[in-house]
């Protein structure tokens, strides 16, 4: 069932696996022999998505990038790339809550001349949240934070606004602000996008003053499909 499993996963949907087992006095030989058939190659790709809504569209958008490409052989490890390479593309979108679970592949492999039609689709059961993108609402830096067992304080009682843009929680004032704005890539109103998540974290970290760098995404109480970002240096 594996051997059959990997085949039809390489595009031999067809693949016939059978053993024979020899036994000679207490030793025993497992035989297994594949039959693997044609391959299925890839007739079509269509992306069925709703035009009339922001996600369809943006899906829609990234489809000559796709990996699936017409007369290519059917691959699973393909199919799944293909859902990573798309949420890629969203998060750079704003769309923070996707995930590649939430794209559907549909195969068609009803034809007879060994092709499959292949569907790329969004899940009906979705989640709202995810179907959006998200903006940036305030950002709150913890220059000095020290970690406890009890999770990540989230009290901002005592910060202080720089740049009518960061809000800075360091009462001992230990780092100097403009520094660490330098390398913060979001400022409020910004459509979340995964390049500026990964390189504010990295120059944060390049700058050696902290033993971690970690951050916290949480959804706004005060602004809808917002985000409140929060820096723990």
């Amino acid at each position: 069932n594996l051997l059959r499993n990997r085949m039809e996963n390489i595009g031999f949907f067809n693949a016939e696996v059978r053993s024979d087992t020899l036994i000679e006095e207490k030793k025993a030989t497992v035989n297994y022999t594949a039959k693997p058939n044609l391959i299925y190659r890839i007739r079509s790709v269509k992306f069925d998505v709703d035009s009339t809504t922001q996600l369809g569209q943006d899906i829609r958008s990234t489809s000559d990038k796709s990996l699936l490409q017409v007369g290519k052989n059917y691959s699973l490890d393909v199919v799944l790339n293909e859902r990573d390479r798309i949420d890629n593309e969203l998060k750079n979108k704003g769309y923070y809550y996707f995930s590649p679970d939430y794209i559907l592949v549909e195969v068609d492999s009803s034809h007879r001349n060994n092709r499959v039609d292949m569907y790329v689709t969004v899940k009906k059961e979705t989640p709202a949240q995810a179907k959006v993108p998200s903006k940036i609402n305030k950002i709150y830096i913890f220059p000095n934070y020290t970690e406890t067992s009890s999770g990540y304080q989230r009290s901002t009682r005592n910060a202080e606004l720089f740049d009518s843009s960061l809000y800075f929680i360091d009462r001992r004032r230990t780092f100097r602000k403009p520094v660490i704005a330098n390398h913060i890539f979001f400022k409020p109103g910004d459509t979340y996008n995964r390049t500026a998540h990964n390189q504010t974290i990295s120059h944060l970290v390049n700058l050696n003053s902290w033993k971690f760098v970690k951050n916290n995404f949480v959804d706004s109480k005060e602004v809808p499909n917002a985000l409140d970002l929060y820096y723990y240096l």
